[in-house]
Parts: C-alpha cells; structure tokens; sequence
C-alpha cells in the first residue's frame, strides 16, 4: 500500500504491546486489511469528522505517520 498503514500494522502487531493500542482512521486501499487486523489493541475508527479527529489526537499519547520519506511531500 502506498501510504504504509499495512507497514505499521504489521509492525504492531509485531511488538506484542499489552498496555497500548494503535488507532487508525480513514478509508483507502487498505481498509479491507485493517478491519482484518483489528483486535483488542488495534481499533479501526472507520472515515470520521473532522471534529471526531481532533478528539482523538487529543486522547493519543503518540501520533504516527506511516508513510515512507520517498515521495516528495514526505522528503522534509
């Protein structure tokens, strides 16, 4: 996938991390696979508001962009 969200899902899931979940949300290529990969620490929050984005970085401790530095908006 392009924007590297099936890179940090396996990545996770990886880890074995008891105590921490991974939210994702959006929709794309690879909504299929993430809904697939939700378990108790992963959630799939599906396509969500603006204001529904803003509530949740509020409540995340780390935000993560998966997508890899080789196109040129993610260069810098």
């Amino acid at each position: 996938m392009r924007y590297g969200i099936l890179d940090l899902l396996k990545i996770f899931s990886l880890l074995q991390l008891r105590h921490h979940q991974l939210w994702i949300c959006g929709d794309g290529d690879g909504k299929e696979q993430v809904e697939a990969a939700s378990c108790e620490n992963i959630k799939y929050f599906g396509q969500v508001s603006h204001d529904q984005v803003l509530e949740l970085q509020h409540l995340a401790i780390v935000l993560v962009n998966p997508r890899q530095p080789f196109d040129e908006f993610t260069k810098f």
